[in-house]
């Protein structure tokens, strides 16, 4: 029978741990810095300026988190079995897998506030700038220089997009935790590194796979992928395997105006969580194996 009250020690002992590591902190300095910096770039067209600082604000903070999820992911179980402290904590009892879940939910925690406080800046950012560029791209609209954008819809997706960079940073720290399980911390973070930059590439990893591919509608242009089928076969089991990280990257969706569709957005939260469930059930089976 599960101990909720044993993971929930682990997951408190975890986050004030974690929230006193040197490197984490600094990465959140450069995180604010950076964000704060969006906030400097004047004397640009409204739409690049709105671009500038979607990708400086939201940029840094997805590749930030990204950074915190992945090195503080790796290290909370490595260092507790460098130092030995396992031993005495799962002495107690506290089953594996409950000492697993309990890192994750710390850890988890521990980024969920780095990321708050990342995008509380870009919200005093965002909320400062975003009406100047409203206004300055009606006025250019009027003379026909560009196009302007909708401020309320344009939020709307902003939150959206962090939303959805929360639960990419998850399965981040999922991961992570994860592959510690049975490795050492430095390719626990080169691997999760990897898994990382691979899943960004689920578009083409998809049409690789494919025997083929259609464009536009039914009678129209189709094409074969020109790939052989063991490559194929290669990236269709990695499309399957891998997160598919570029599908939480919605910024080119909020530059065009258009509407993030709350069924997609549900869709992506949901296999996020299922991918997280099954990616720490595998890490607590793993960790049950290993010999200290």
């Amino acid at each position: 029978m599960t101990n909720v009250t044993a993971i929930l020690r682990i997951a408190a002992a975890t986050f004030h741990e974690s929230i006193r590591r040197r490197y984490l902190n600094i990465m959140l300095v450069f995180a604010l810095g950076m964000i704060a910096l969006s906030a400097l770039f004047a004397h640009l067209s409204p739409g690049a300026e709105l671009k500038m600082l979607l990708d400086m604000g939201i940029g840094s903070i997805r590749f930030f988190g990204m950074l915190i999820a992945v090195f503080l992911g790796v290290r909370m179980i490595s260092d507790e079995v460098e130092r030995r402290t396992v031993d005495v904590l799962l002495s107690k009892p506290v089953s594996r897998s409950e000492f697993v879940v309990g890192k994750f939910l710390g850890g988890l925690l521990t980024l969920l506030l780095n990321m708050a406080i990342m995008t509380a800046l870009f919200a005093i950012v965002y909320a400062i700038k975003a009406p100047a560029i409203q206004h300055e791209g009606e006025a250019a609209q009027q003379i026909g220089q560009t196009t302007g954008f909708e401020l309320k819809a344009t939020t709307i997706n902003v939150f959206v997009q962090i939303v959805l960079v929360a639960f990419e940073m998850a399965i981040l720290v999922a991961l992570a935790v994860a592959v510690s399980t049975v490795a050492s911390w430095i390719f626990s973070a080169v691997f999760t590194l990897f898994l990382w930059v691979s899943g960004q590439f689920g578009g083409f990893l998809d049409y690789l796979s494919r025997t083929t591919h259609s464009h536009g509608g039914p009678g129209q242009e189709q094409w074969a992928s020109e790939a052989s089928p063991l490559v194929r076969i290669f990236a269709l089991v990695t499309y399957r395997l891998l997160p598919h990280f570029d599908q939480f990257d919605v910024r080119e969706a909020i530059l065009s105006n258009n509407g993030i569709p709350l069924g997609d957005v549900g869709m992506i939260v949901g296999h996020a969580v299922i991918y997280m469930a099954v990616v720490i059930a595998a890490g607590c089976l793993l960790f049950s194996r290993r010999q200290f």
